[in-house]
């Protein structure tokens, strides 16, 4: 407490209010709004993929949805963290309210990680590995999707007793977040390595730039939806007194 708040506390008799309040509905749509700017400027610059400008090479590199250290991939990075963070303060007013908190923390850990995944393409390098035990074909010709696959029913398995126990309109909520991310992280990526092999085409419309554009489009709207959900847990809290010392 500063020497200021102490003196009208002194003076009043109230304690000042130091709760930190923001707009979680501003917050979401600063998200939503980024996620689909980044999408126009992949678009807009992949059409210099072929050129020979410098200039204009490097603004695609910058805004390619399918690349690492790029804004697309930071921000997408930057949204699990964020997530991470909503649940380490879920997990602070269960712990204040005398609740247990592994649940979120659990939840805090698996989102750390999903951010390293999107900086540093883990599930990539996880495929390269598997292609080296199994050989797939189809729709499971990227082995990594095994990978991916198999973590969301391990996550399941473990946290989604405790999301059902949640307030219904919540649930609902997590739901929609986990099969908007992987319609894109493992529905779009099925589908094109279909392509690849050879078992589907691409109608007239369809592209790889449109196809990338999509998956990375529902995989941030899965997560900035999951964002939504935890905003929903931290406004049926009471307000969290957090210190340092």
């Amino acid at each position: 407490m500063s020497a200021r708040d102490d003196a009208y506390e002194r003076v009043s008799g109230e304690v000042p209010d130091r709760t930190l309040t923001f707009s979680s509905v501003m917050l979401l749509l600063t998200l939503l709004v980024a996620a689909v700017a980044l999408t126009v400027a992949y678009f807009v610059t992949s059409r210099y993929l072929h050129t020979d400008v410098e200039v204009e090479r490097y603004w695609r590199l910058m805004f390619d949805m399918n690349a690492e250290g790029t804004v697309a991939s930071w921000f997408s990075s930057a949204l699990w963290m964020l997530s991470a963070g909503l649940a380490a303060v879920a997990a602070a007013g269960d712990r204040q309210a005398g609740r247990a908190v592994w649940h979120w923390l659990g939840l805090a850990a698996v989102f750390v990680l999903l951010s390293l995944d999107e900086a540093a393409s883990l599930h990539e390098n996880i495929g390269a590995l598997l292609d080296l035990v199994v050989h797939m074909e189809g729709v499971l010709a990227w082995s990594w999707v095994l990978f991916g696959g198999g973590l969301f029913i391990a996550v399941a398995a473990v946290f989604g007793r405790f999301i059902l126990t949640l307030p219904p309109a919540i649930t609902a909520t997590f739901a929609v977040a986990a099969l908007v991310f992987l319609a894109g992280a493992l529905g779009v990526e099925m589908y094109g390595a279909s392509v690849v092999e050879g078992q589907a085409q691409f109608p007239s419309w369809l592209n790889w730039t449109r196809v990338i554009a999509l998956e990375e489009l529902l995989e941030m709207l899965g997560v900035i939806i999951n964002v939504a959900a935890l905003l929903q847990v931290l406004r049926g809290q009471s307000p969290i007194r957090l210190g340092f010392r």
